[in-house]
């Protein structure tokens, strides 16, 4: 799993974070990657915060919200940076199926400003949020290249491990050989305690960012513990919490099924982990 942490000034912390193996993680308003990989975010939780600070969720929730202007005038910024491991396209925090729609109305705009950019188009990943219903991620599955898990803190741990098996090959989709493909990449957005990184590998997410591990040493030293040790140790460490917060996610998942909203073979996938926080108990 790729860990990518949020930009930093510092040319101390730079070192120490690429010596890591950390990439960046960079969004509009912020100067040239410093890190590689890198990736390219849409800013969009910013927009979302504002809006919500000012009363304005309503306007942000059509759309309105994001700043446009501003996403694509940050795409000169990196010009001179070799092209980003995916980019973000434009989404609305927690804007359901309007945020799909969003997206999809953007995709031939970032598609002509990454090749301007950088000669290339990198893999452009679709944000699934609150209020999508299982037909709108599985579209996001088909349409992007990747798929970037956001929204809010509850809706995310709930629903990114439904996410990630499904596009790890419960749905295969057709290339443009028309192939098969049965791994479509899943990043899961805002991911930095150490517990919340184990669960990361835990559920297979491919790639995560957090801004955490910029804030001191410790919790670098916690990011790089729980993303690189055997997962086995690093689930030891952060127990209790990790566990129960765990073993709590796979309670409710297993009623999804009872429900007829999961199939068998994610149950099975879901006895399996259950085995492995249990043995590490």
């Amino acid at each position: 799993m790729r860990v990518y942490i949020g930009q930093t000034r510092s040319r101390k912390l730079i070192a120490e974070l690429a010596a890591l193996g950390f990439g960046e993680c960079t969004q509009r308003g912020e100067g040239a990657a410093r890190r590689h990989p890198w990736i390219f975010d849409n800013g969009a939780f910013a927009d979302f915060v504002a809006a919500r600070k000012a009363g304005t969720l309503e306007r942000y929730m059509t759309g309105a919200g994001f700043d446009g202007d501003a996403y694509c005038k940050a795409f000169a910024k990196h010009a001179d940076s070799p092209a980003p491991a995916f980019v973000v396209l434009p989404d609305i925090v927690a804007g359901g199926r309007r945020s799909l729609e969003f997206s999809v109305d953007w995709y031939d705009r970032v598609h002509a400003l990454s090749l301007a950019t950088w000669g290339e188009v990198p893999p452009l990943y679709i944000a699934v949020q609150d209020g999508m219903s299982s037909d709108d991620i599985d579209a996001a599955i088909l349409l992007g290249d990747g798929v970037f898990v956001g929204g809010t803190t509850d809706w995310k741990l709930l629903a990114a491990p439904g996410i990630i098996r499904r596009a790890h090959g419960l749905m295969p989709r057709v290339d443009d050989s028309g192939e098969f493909e049965q791994h479509v990449p899943v990043h899961v957005g805002r991911v930095g305690s150490g517990m919340r990184i184990v669960w990361s590998r835990l559920v297979g997410a491919d790639s995560i960012d957090s801004c955490l591990p910029l804030f001191s040493s410790l919790k670098r030293e916690i990011a790089t513990f729980a993303a690189q040790e055997d997962l086995e140790d690093a689930l030891r460490r952060f127990k209790p919490g990790g566990g129960i917060a765990l073993e709590g996610m796979v309670g409710v998942i297993r009623r999804q099924f009872l429900r007829g909203d999961l199939d068998a073979e994610e149950l099975d996938w879901l006895t399996e982990l259950e085995e492995i926080i249990r043995a590490a108990a």
